[in-house]
């Protein structure tokens, strides 16, 4: 670690609580608009955890949908919404299908939830309007696949 790194990382600390404050209001506002979807379902918050909120995961109701997770990433992607696929199963990676021959379905209850899981856009810098235009998006792809 050079010291231009060690200086650059207690900045960066510095803003830590005041990153985490504005994160977890965002992720509170994503929580009460999207409680009721019929579309997703949130991430359980235990009351004892203090969540970091690096990232704000939803997993996808597809039973609900006329779509797959990909495809509605895309259409979310086509509204200019920077929605991503995190996650991916370990044994997906080609080290371990290389190296020790796994394949699709050694674990079918995770490669369902795997196929499910969206992350939307969260960050420190994110406006509420941001946000809005986030949730815009997510009520017209869900309204354009919904069954």
């Amino acid at each position: 670690l050079t010291d231009f790194q060690s200086a650059l990382g207690l900045s960066q600390l510095a803003k830590l609580d005041r990153f985490w404050e504005r994160r977890d209001r965002l992720a509170g506002r994503y929580r009460d608009r999207l409680s009721g979807s019929p579309f997703v379902e949130l991430p359980a918050l235990p009351r004892e955890l203090r969540h970091g909120w690096h990232l704000f995961v939803v997993m996808l109701r597809l039973e609900r949908l006329g779509a797959d997770r990909d495809t509605i990433v895309e259409a979310l992607r086509a509204e200019n919404i920077g929605a991503t696929v995190h996650y991916p199963l370990v044994y997906r990676h080609s080290f371990f299908r290389e190296r020790f021959g796994y394949c699709a379905g050694l674990c079918p209850a995770a490669e369902t939830v795997e196929a499910r899981l969206v992350t939307l856009p969260l960050f420190p810098a994110m406006t509420e309007g941001d946000q809005d235009d986030v949730l815009h998006a997510l009520d017209k792809v869900f309204a354009h696949y919904a069954r």
